[in-house]
């Protein structure tokens, strides 16, 4: 589709802005906008070229859960095949 090298161009642009904002904020908040900048617009630069990095995660997923679902088992991430209840790590 073509919005998501629409998309990914807008996000480039608003990460690089963040970026330039947080040059100059970077004295007073340790460089935390600098650096969110700089993470949007690597993250964001593939989507122009129609690639995905982003890949949604849920902290804990408990697999009978995950099973009863419906979802396809080739759609299930070996993350998600803890045993027990036990919390995923981040």
């Amino acid at each position: 589709m073509l919005t998501r090298p629409v998309f990914g161009a807008v996000n480039l642009i608003t990460g690089m802005a963040a970026s330039v904002v947080g040059l100059v904020t970077a004295p007073f908040d340790g460089g935390k906008i600098l650096s969110a900048g700089v993470r949007g617009a690597v993250f964001s630069l593939p989507e122009v070229f129609f690639q995905n990095i982003r890949k949604g995660s849920f902290e804990y997923v408990d697999p009978r859960a995950l099973a009863s679902s419906g979802a396809p088992a080739d759609a299930r991430s070996s993350r998600t095949q803890a045993t027990g209840n036990v919390p995923l790590p981040r």
